[in-house]
Formats: C-alpha cells, sequence, structure tokens
C-alpha cells in the first residue's frame, strides 16, 4: 500500500543512517588498532614499545665486566626475538595498508558503497522532519502527503471525477443535519408549551396565583454556525396572569423566573416540573436517574431538599 511504502521509505533512511554512523565508528577502529601496532608516533604502539627494548637492550649489553659471553649471548637471543617481532608488526601494517585486501580497504570500501556522509544523512533527517511538523503529520506519511499535494497542483484526474459526488453528498449532509436541527427545535418549543401549561396549572394548589411560561428561541449571536439546533431556554414567572393572554405581551407584573422568583417559589415550580416530568429535577441538578427493575425511575442523591421552602 501505499502509506506501507512511505512508512517504509522512512524507516530505510533511519537504518541507513544508523549503518553510515556504524561503519564509521568502524574506520575508526580499524584506524586506531593499525597506530597501536606500528605507529612509531604513538608512545604507546607495539613498534614504539619493541623499538624501546632494543635501546634497553643497547643500555644492557654495554658497560657490564661479568660474564661477558653469557650476557651477551642472553641480549643477542633477545635481538633475534625482537627481529622476529619487527617481521611481524611488517606483516601487520602490510595487512593494514593493502589497498586490495586490507583490514582499512575492507572496511573503506564497504563504507564507499554509500558516497553521503553521516553529516548529510543527519541534514536530510531534520529536514524530513521538519516538514512532517509543518505538515502535522508522522514522518512515516511524508511521501504520501508530498504526492498527494503533487497530484492536487498537477490535477489529478481520478480527484476531479470524484469531486462532483462529493460535493453532492456534502450538500446532501447539510440538508439533512439541517432538517434534522429544525426538527429538534420544534420539538423543543411543543415540550416547552407543554409544560408551561402543565405546570401553570398546578401552581394554584401549590399555593401560588402565578403563570409559568418556558420560551425557547434561537439566540441572537450564536457561538458557532448559523445557531440552527442551537436553543436559548428561559424560565418566566408572571403574578396574575390570565390564561387566554400572552405573558410576554402582557403588562403583568413578573419577569425571568431566576430574577423575581423567591427561594420558596423556585421550589414550588421545581415541585411541579418534577410532578409533570419525572427525573427533571434530577436533570437540572446534573444527576443521571437510575432505572429500577420495574422501569421506575429512583433518585441518584436525594432531591427533596428542594422542597424544604413550601
Amino acid at each position: 500500500s501505499k502509506a506501507g511504502f512511505s512508512s517504509t521509505l522512512y524507516r530505510y533512511l533511519l537504518d541507513l543512517d544508523q549503518e553510515v554512523k556504524a561503519l564509521d565508528k568502524k574506520i575508526e577502529a580499524a584506524v586506531a588498532a593499525s597506530e597501536s601496532i606500528v605507529s612509531l608516533s604513538s608512545p604507546v604502539s607495539a613498534r614504539t614499545a619493541m623499538e624501546r627494548a632494543r635501546n634497553l637492550l643497547l643500555e644492557v649489553a654495554g658497560g657490564s665486566a661479568t660474564d661477558e659471553t653469557k650476557l651477551m649471548f642472553s641480549v643477542e637471543k633477545a635481538h633475534d626475538l625482537l627481529n622476529q617481532l619487527e617481521s611481524v608488526l611488517d606483516d601487520c601494517e602490510k595487512f593494514f595498508d593493502d589497498e586490495d585486501r586490507g583490514l582499512l580497504a575492507v572496511v573503506q570500501n564497504e563504507r564507499d558503497s554509500c558516497p553521503v556522509s553521516s553529516e548529510k544523512l543527519g541534514e536530510y533527517i531534520l529536514e524530513w522532519n521538519t516538514l512532517a511538523r509543518k505538515h502535522g503529520i508522522s514522518p512515516y506519511l511524508l511521501p504520501s502527503c508530498h504526492k498527494s499535494l503533487r497530484e492536487e497542483l498537477s490535477g489529478n484526474v481520478e480527484a476531479k471525477s470524484l469531486l462532483p459526488n462529493a460535493i453532492k453528498a456534502e450538500e446532501e449532509a447539510l440538508s439533512e443535519l439541517m432538517e434534522g436541527c429544525k426538527t429538534l427545535s420544534r420539538e423543543r418549543t411543543d415540550v416547552a408549551t407543554k409544560l408551561s401549561i402543565a405546570v401553570s396549572k398546578r401552581l394554584p394548589s401549590l399555593g401560588m396565583d402565578s403563570k409559568f411560561f418556558v420560551q425557547v428561541k434561537q439566540p441572537d449571536k450564536p457561538e458557532y454556525g448559523t445557531g440552527t439546533g442551537v436553543d436559548d431556554v428561559d424560565f418566566f414567572l408572571f403574578h396574575h396572569s390570565s390564561d387566554d393572554s400572552d405573558p410576554l405581551l402582557s403588562s403583568e407584573r413578573g419577569g425571568k423566573l431566576e430574577l423575581v422568583a423567591s427561594s420558596g417559589e423556585r421550589a414550588r415550580i421545581l415541585l411541579a416540573m418534577e410532578c409533570e416530568v419525572p427525573g427533571s429535577v434530577q436533570a437540572l441538578c446534573g444527576v443521571e436517574p437510575i432505572l429500577m427493575e420495574d422501569r421506575s425511575v429512583a433518585a441518584g442523591r436525594p432531591v427533596a431538599v428542594v422542597y424544604d421552602e413550601i
């Protein structure tokens, strides 16, 4: 798949970077190994130690007054062994420096198979990750994103053929959403009307000669979109309002419930609402009702305290 190819491409780049760094370290190790054996400039190399041993043997051979024959024999033997060591070191040096089969040549040839330096690879990976962050995608998906952008710029024939159907489907989905939003607003209005009438009829039995009214309307300045399906719900309380008058258009005394109603009146209204719509007070309190086995609704927490001031 395209996504799989993109993911593999980035993974190959990371693997190549790690492999190049590993080969560079191998070359450094091979050079260090060569210098530690045959380099005369290194104070700790084998060849430097051998030359130091020769000089020390010269000191041992000179100025001795006892058993010169036996001493000279031992010194000569030591020189012969050093000569053998020198021959071995020469072979080591030739092996390290052999341009065809030497250790350095083999490692260097393997490294030369990739002419890009590790620093350059690091720059590529940095630029790759920067572009991925710019587009807000995973770096593994960057090639697919780049291909899609190129196709858009060049005018992808397949995309152009699918565009009319996509536009039509979008318009149908928007129309369906708008109709659903209008239906939701109508349902809210119907519930508000029924609740207004039912609660108002119950208020006299609770000692209130008032009229309760629920208003549902679209906000003047919706937070998003056209506001369709987003409704503001306000509760009103009017005193001595006749049943056949529109309380919002009449001059009766009252207003928004939270502004004109006392705590006792609010408690009575909550009781009337709970009688008409069981569970409504729980919903206002942010408590989910509990459905019992007999399909009755039990309170998630006590709500009777709301009615204490009746």
